[in-house]
């Protein structure tokens, strides 16, 4: 990969303060899902809502109708207000009401089907923490923690990259509605070196590489094929198959409640949840897959032994890279930001009451300044990237700091930059852009904890090197 050329000039896109813009132009980009050393703390994204939180003492955090408490009493613990309950005990009271044929198939020798899940469930950061209160810190919220990580940090190993965000990720309070929802969950496809990573959910702007080279399309959940641990594929709306569903879908919220005899939420590649009975409510970015019919018990097996799935994209067959925010913003030429585009991406307009994260972002191509980040496609087949300076909804304004730019003024900027397709990535405090560890772009939304000032952490690196 390299890097043709980092240009910085200054723009007014309001008549007020300029805005620093960072124009990119590449023929290559590789996405990484970033995992800090040993998982981000608790306490050290404590600045998102400035907030302690405390770590220790491991739980997950299920719905009580899960298990329910007259099943498990001793696993249902309190804290502020919220109800947790102990991973092994929820996974114990599960096992204790399948039918003993069934365990000794499943577990073999020392339960170790449970064990394996366990771990991998404590890998996949499905594990909430939190400690007792002292009487002296008062109430403490419990708040999972997904993988989230510093570009700057990735700068001091990669000195020569330019790197910035791409995805949306669970942030806002109003985003993490579900038990199962993590601050840092990314919200968007992401595909490396081949692979799917975190499949797509709604029909939102994708920036793809295939055998065709780059490209912006719109893929969502339908287009995907579901590899099972088992050997078996899932395809949408096959017969016989689960019912998948998924945050937006059917202009609804959650999945239809039904008494499932197998339920399997997905995040990311990782099977979180295998369990049965009532629907259970979807996080953002996540699909669920309901068995009305007992499945095979190989099927249970496999789940259990390796939770992991695989996803597939049968119209793209070689497809190398992928990352998806939106909405798109360029077609051949042609700026398409409008009301009709947002709500087939499935952003929030006025009127409409579902959709997916982000809940809070204003959905207009002509009113709301904020800082930008975009990605397009030229007739050449390269890369541009596009960065405005701007605020940020945490990040306030005022009299002497620029405003950034609307989606339909990134879109016009990435057009005279030469791009005939492009994307918008998540912008306000995410948007971010570092040349090593100098920032060449840096985050409006920073905070000082202990006397430390973090930038915002993000879940993922988008590196052009």
């Amino acid at each position: 990969m390299t890097t043709r050329s980092v240009r910085s000039y200054a723009r007014s896109f309001d008549g007020g303060a300029p805005s620093r813009v960072i124009e990119i132009h590449a023929d290559e980009l590789t996405a990484h899902r970033l995992q800090a050393p040993g998982r981000i703390r608790s306490r050290d994204v404590a600045h998102l809502y400035t907030r302690q939180y405390h770590p220790h003492v491991e739980t997950l955090a299920l719905p009580p109708h899960t298990v329910r408490a007259a099943e498990a009493p001793a696993a249902l613990q309190r804290h502020g207000g919220d109800t947790y309950l102990s991973l092994r005990a929820a996974v114990s009271a599960w096992w204790a009401r399948t039918e003993p044929s069934e365990r000794e198939a499943l577990s073999g020798r020392r339960g170790g089907d449970v064990g394996r899940f366990l771990l991998a469930a404590r890998r996949r950061g499905s594990i909430a923490t939190h400690r007792p209160a002292r009487e002296a810190e008062g109430p403490i919220l419990t708040v999972p923690v997904g993988t989230l990580g510093y570009l700057r940090q990735v700068g001091h190993f990669l000195p020569s990259a330019v790197l910035l965000n791409t995805h949306f990720f669970l942030f806002d309070p109003s985003e993490l509605d579900s038990p199962f929802a993590a601050v840092g969950d990314p919200v968007g496809m992401l595909a490396t070196c081949g692979r799917i990573r975190v499949p797509p959910i709604l029909p939102r702007a994708t920036l793809l590489r295939s055998g065709a080279g780059w490209t912006v399309a719109r893929l969502g959940a339908d287009d995907l094929e579901i590899d099972l641990p088992d050997g078996t594929t899932v395809r949408p709306g096959a017969t016989g198959g689960p019912d998948l569903a998924y945050r937006g879908q059917g202009g609804g919220e959650h999945a239809p409640a039904v008494d499932a005899a197998l339920q399997v939420l997905l995040q990311g590649r990782s099977a979180t949840v295998v369990g049965s009975g009532d629907a259970l409510a979807v996080p953002h970015g996540a699909i669920l897959m309901s068995w009305r019919s007992p499945p095979s018990a190989g099927l249970l097996r496999a789940l259990l032994a390796r939770p992991t799935v695989g996803y597939r994209v049968p119209s793209i067959p070689d497809l190398v890279t992928a990352v998806q925010a939106g909405p798109r913003l360029l077609a051949d030429g042609d700026v398409v930001v409008n009301e009709a585009s947002f709500a087939h991406e499935r952003f929030r307009t006025l009127g409409m009451r579902h959709g997916t994260a982000p809940l809070v972002f204003p959905a207009d191509h002509d009113r709301s300044r904020a800082a930008r980040v975009g990605i397009g496609v030229t007739r050449t087949n390269s890369l541009v990237i596009v960065a405005v300076q701007g605020t940020s909804s945490s990040s306030g304004t005022g009299p002497d700091r620029p405003t950034g730019c609307t989606l339909g003024e990134l879109a016009e900027a990435l057009a005279e930059a030469g791009a005939v397709d492009a994307l918008n990535c998540d912008g306000g405090g995410s948007a971010q852009v570092f040349h090593g560890a100098g920032a060449l772009l840096a985050s409006s939304d920073t905070r000082t904890v202990g006397g430390t000032l973090f930038d915002r952490p993000v879940p993922v690196a988008a590196c052009v090197s």
